[in-house]
């Protein structure tokens, strides 16, 4: 008995109709956007404000995505009460994606701290900020998962100057004191790169290393800068020095980061320090603060006699204690591995 045509089609129906059940139900789910990282790091001066950091998407957001995040590094987010290095926006932990979106903005706005920190086993000058994303917590988006993670580099932008003497001998009876002075603009107007009213605002205090360093922040203000070092102790004729000059924040003389000047004193340099009628520390380098660049640069003048030269009474020079107090020169203690490679750069 022949098949009745009528029934013939009727699986093909069922097919046909199951198939289109199935291709509806995918056509009603979201498309996942793709996430990603843009880059995997960025360098940044701590006077660069702020560093913006991309999510790419590889299709526009369908609705709202909201994402999870971690931060950590060496670097301190920002509080209230404690300061820090960074904040970051948005913060809390979370992302907000709107519909829409191609891309989305993570801000990370730094901040001066006026601290000079380096990493003790790579022996570089930087902090850093890790920002991992950790999931999504809503939202039809996925993450590419070999870039989920970001980290800024935030190097130092002060000037480190650090003397040194007596590398080769190493006489353990030598010492020398590094002395910055701070020339107050406003007490003495265009008068070129003569320190005619210094401010002592600090020094180097490393006895029996063999060399002192000094941290000037990047954020003092613009004014003219001297620099004292003064033959404290020791029986060493002639005594070489060298003073390292290095800008992590911008140039000197216009062009270098990097500069060093040698000197060399007699015993008749000699001055050890007088609390009765102590005389003052000669100036024998100058420089002038520009923004982050230092200008005029000079050369070591070594006196004849002495590494101090007058006698004084209470303060050095016409001092403005409110100004004083604003400069930040800061004494630190470098290790010597860290010195050694700055000065092989």
């Amino acid at each position: 008995m022949s098949r009745s045509p009528k029934l013939s089609w009727i699986p093909s129906m069922i097919v046909v109709v199951g198939l289109m059940v199935v291709s509806s139900c995918k056509d009603d789910e979201k498309p996942r956007s793709k996430m990603s990282f843009a880059q995997s790091e960025i360098e940044a001066l701590e006077n660069d404000g702020t560093v913006e950091v991309k999510i790419n998407i590889d299709r526009a957001v369908s609705e709202t995505v909201v994402l999870s995040y971690t931060l950590g590094g060496t670097a301190t987010e920002f509080k209230a009460a404690t300061g820090g290095d960074y904040e970051i926006s948005p913060e809390g932990g979370t992302i907000t994606i709107a519909p829409g979106a191609t891309e989305v903005t993570i801000e990370i706005t730094l901040f001066e701290e006026g601290e000079f920190e380096f990493d003790s086993d790579e022996m570089v000058s930087y902090e850093t900020v890790i920002l991992t994303i950790t999931g999504v917590i809503s939202g039809p988006a996925e993450l590419v998962t070999e870039n989920t993670q970001f980290t800024l580099y935030i190097y130092e932008d002060d000037m480190l100057v650090f003397l040194d003497w007596d590398l080769e001998n190493e006489n353990t009876d030598v010492d020398m004191d590094l002395l910055v002075w701070f020339d107050n603009p406003s007490d003495n107007p265009d008068n070129g790169l003569q320190l005619v009213n210094p401010n002592l605002v600090g020094g180097g205090n490393s006895p029996g290393t063999g060399s002192e360093a000094i941290l000037l922040v990047a954020n003092n203000p613009d004014a003219n800068y001297g620099f004292s070092y003064v033959y404290y102790e020791g029986t060493v004729e002639p005594l070489n020095f060298v003073v390292n000059f290095v800008n992590f924040g911008g140039t000197l003389n216009g062009g270098d980061s990097e500069l060093s000047f040698e000197g060399t004193y007699g015993l008749s340099n000699l001055n050890m320090y007088d609390t009765v009628g102590a005389p003052s520390p000669i100036v024998v380098q100058t420089v002038a603060k520009a923004g982050y660049n230092y200008t005029n640069l000079t050369d070591v003048t070594v006196p004849s006699t002495g590494s101090r030269n007058r006698t004084i009474i209470g303060d050095f020079g016409d001092v403005n204690k409110a100004t004083v107090r604003e400069i930040q020169a800061k004494k630190i203690v470098l290790p010597r591995e860290f010195i050694e490679k700055l000065r092989r750069r």
